[in-house]
């Protein structure tokens, strides 16, 4: 937790904080840009919102949502390696985020941060790695379309891969379906 940790919990003291002025448009395209990434690593936040502000601007913003709750950071480490190798922290919507952008947003899809307790690290680390895929494709500019979770051919009853999306090729078109697959699944 930051040190000066004041989280806002209820949906009237979120908006009161945004209409007062205490966020900004930069502040609140990070919160929808993280949001849309469902979990998502500093650099991988960085790179998102680099035609609009800097890494080290990106940091700061990231550090100060984290105080009131509007982010939340992950800390997560490889079993036997903890001292040596330090992956980049992830950082998810707080409980304050997920409530601005439901209210604003109220027919997208974001992740309630209630929702990780039962996700665990395994769903962090997907997330962070389908993030790093889809944010290579981004830079790449070949990503066209993506969609989380989609419902493939109208049936509900398919197994759903964690992601879709078009991707531009020189021939044209082609649509792919991505997964991360872990060892717990079936």
């Amino acid at each position: 937790m930051p040190k000066k940790y004041y989280p806002y919990t209820n949906l009237e003291s979120v908006v009161e904080h945004f209409t007062r002025g205490r966020l900004d448009e930069k502040d609140f395209t990070l919160l929808k840009v993280l949001g849309d990434a469902i979990c998502a690593n500093e650099n991988q936040l960085r790179r998102y919102l680099l035609p609009i502000m800097s890494s080290s601007q990106t940091s700061l913003r990231l550090d100060r949502l984290r105080r009131n709750g509007f982010v939340e950071r992950w800390k997560i480490r490889i079993h036997g390696e903890e001292d040596s190798v330090k992956p980049p922290a992830p950082f998810t919507l707080g409980m304050a985020g997920f409530k601005l952008l439901k209210h604003y947003y109220n027919s997208d899809f974001f992740m309630d941060a209630n929702r990780w307790d039962s996700l665990g690290v395994g769903g962090i680390k997907r997330y962070v790695s389908m993030n790093e895929l889809r944010c290579l494709m981004a830079e790449m500019n070949i990503l066209k379309k993506w969609k989380w979770n989609p419902i493939i051919a109208t049936n509900h009853q398919n197994n759903r891969p964690l992601g879709a999306a078009i991707i531009e090729f020189p021939q044209g078109q082609m649509n792919f379906l991505i997964d991360r697959v872990q060892g717990t699944q079936n």
